[in-house]
């Protein structure tokens, strides 16, 4: 690693895991493995070095990232100030009732008489059909930002509610790794909405909160049982722990029957306690296989159903494990053939009618970290090397030469991905190798995010011990002090 602020790098890294901070002794052991021979003594003039170019800050046993830091502290005066005052004067358009079950108009009262507050459902809850009818009922007119962390989530919620939705980068005006606290305000929107924002880091809601008027509304809506944000923060329990106003959604509009397996085990997860509480029927299967096994099961399954033109995704914890079944499925779905075009990057082998998931936004090429096509390799010459991505709605992403050869890291194989890639989408059918092997990885917010990605059905192969694991493993909470700054800020002026 580079000597050149290594402890920034370090912390940065540390915290995609979702702590707003690190202690002192956990970094130095870190830095340690990375640095060859580093003292504790060469440690502490680089932590002063790197306090004092305001890369880092120094809080007494926790060293923040200088960013993280001011992110944390200014959600923390602009809550303390909500806090203080959240109500808004509710008038609404009535017409936006019709349509809506008594808890989603309930849920639509509360939002509408605060400027901040929290909707949370779990899957086919009606989370989007009442952020359309919340954006009617509040009469803003375009007045209004919608938006989801990110570009897949996005487009979703575009395609659910037709209405225009961007990411919160976009919408702030941002890319990662910007200061998004500057002094633009957003002094004609009306109403700002916030989906899947269990996902939201700290440093969005800072940069929301940082840009509203007290004219504005703000409403976070998701699902408190999927994956939290890749970054710093645990926003929706933070600010459930601060008291802002709430409402969980319990009634189901999604799943096909209530009766089946799938709909209790997702309805029902959060009072699940182990594998023995999930219910098994043609929609939900646990197909008991070894590891050496389960994922060439899963494979052999997943490549059939994609050949039949299922609705199908294959997902694991791990990324390793998908490489290796993007492999096995490759080999049996799109099977070489003399003279088909094919490509190689990062030791994959790209095959022309490939299935591949688009992986950075591509506002030129309309297209969003997320979105899944066909690969056709138009020519794959060194003179003239071109390629494109078809998606099922029309549109075509066209890497020309010599841009194609940089848009080679913009895919990769997409018949199985990471739980945390699907987040935000469906298909009929998931299916979900699960081993014992790296069990550390096996979380019950994991399992979840996976299972409710299915419309229809779930089939894991695996054992039933690691989906116990799953169901009881639950993850730490995420270190930050964004709550007890709040009411420290609250005490002082008691």
């Amino acid at each position: 690693m580079d000597r050149e602020n290594y402890i920034l790098t370090i912390i940065n890294d540390y915290c995609l895991g979702g702590d707003s901070f690190i202690t002192t002794d956990k970094l130095f052991s870190l830095c340690q493995k990375a640095i060859s021979g580093l003292t504790y003594e060469a440690f502490c003039a680089e932590l002063i070095i790197e306090s004092n170019d305001k890369l880092i800050y120094i809080d007494s046993n926790h060293i923040y990232s200088y960013l993280t830091w001011r992110y944390e502290c200014s959600a923390a005066e602009n809550l303390e100030k909500l806090i203080l005052d959240n109500s808004f004067a509710c008038s609404c358009n009535t017409n936006s009732f019709e349509n809506l079950s008594p808890d989603q108009r309930e849920a639509l009262i509360m939002a509408l008489k605060h400027r901040l507050s929290l909707i949370l459902g779990g899957a086919g809850s009606g989370k989007t059909t009442l952020i359309s009818a919340i954006v009617d009922a509040a009469s803003v007119g375009n007045n209004y930002v919608l938006c989801a962390p990110t570009g897949k989530a996005a487009r979703n919620l575009t395609e659910r509610t037709g209405l225009i939705a961007r990411t919160v980068h976009s919408a702030l005006g941002k890319a990662p790794n910007e200061d998004f606290l500057d002094a633009v305000r957003w002094e004609y929107t009306q109403l700002v909405i916030v989906d899947e924002a269990s996902m939201m880091s700290l440093e969005m809601l800072s940069g929301i909160l940082n840009r509203i008027s007290k004219d504005c509304r703000v409403v976070l809506i998701g699902d408190p049982n999927q994956l939290l944000s890749v970054g710093a923060g645990d926003v929706l329990n933070d600010l459930i722990s601060l008291g802002f106003p709430c409402y969980t959604l319990t009634k189901n509009h999604r799943l096909s029957s209530n009766d089946n397996a799938l709909a209790h085990n997702v309805l029902n997860f959060p009072a699940l306690q182990s594998v023995l509480d999930l219910k098994e029927d043609v929609s939900f299967v646990i197909i008991e296989k070894d590891n050496n096994t389960s994922y060439s099961s899963a494979a052999i399954d997943a490549a059939q159903r994609y050949l039949n033109g299922e609705s199908v995704q294959v997902l694991s914890p791990y990324k390793k494990a998908v490489q290796d079944l993007n492999k096995m499925i490759q080999d049996r779905v799109n099977i070489f053939y003399d003279g088909q075009r094919t490509f190689e990057n990062r030791k994959t082998l790209f095959r022309d009618g490939d299935r591949v998931l688009i992986t950075e936004n591509d506002r030129d090429r309309k297209v969003v970290n997320g979105d899944i096509g066909i690969l056709r390799i138009l020519s794959d010459t060194d003179e003239h090397f071109e390629f494109c991505v078809e998606m099922s709605d029309g549109r075509k992403a066209i890497w020309n030469y010599p841009e194609s050869y940089s848009g080679k890291d913009k895919i990769s194989l997409a018949y199985a991905m990471t739980v945390h890639r699907s987040q935000g989408s469906e298909y009929d059918t998931i299916i979900l190798p699960l081993t014992m092997d790296r069990q550390m990885m096996l979380y019950r917010n994991l399992f979840y995010t996976a299972i409710s990605r299915a419309k229809c059905r779930v089939i894991i192969y695996g054992t039933k011990q690691a989906a116990d694991i799953c169901i009881k493993h639950i993850q730490s909470k995420r270190k930050s002090k964004l709550v007890e700054r709040v009411n420290t800020l609250l005490r002082s002026i008691a």
